[in-house]
């Protein structure tokens, strides 16, 4: 399936949620089927030092393991690429 024409859904992902979080049979026979829409990505550093920083800040850091971190980052680094800072937040909002 060429999943580069227009219109195409593509998933995003980072190479840990493949290899790591997809344990069983079942579930990894299903990825199979729709393999060719996942592309793999790395975040970049300054999206994965924002997430750490933000995570920290809101207590959430100690709860969140490498790889949530590293998938956030990766959202993290679309958004950068597509509005820079523009929605970006250094400070978590009370309220």
């Amino acid at each position: 399936m060429n999943t580069d024409r227009p219109g195409c859904v593509k998933y995003w992902t980072v190479d840990e949620v493949l290899s790591q979080e997809i344990r069983d049979r079942v579930t990894r026979e299903k990825l199979a089927l729709v393999r060719d829409l996942i592309r793999v990505r790395e975040p970049t550093p300054e999206a994965a030092r924002r997430v750490v920083a933000f995570s920290r800040k809101t207590g959430d850091f100690p709860f969140l393991s490498k790889v949530d971190l590293k998938l956030l980052a990766l959202a993290v680094t679309f958004e950068l690429e597509l509005n820079g800072t523009k929605f970006i937040r250094d400070e978590p909002q009370v309220r």
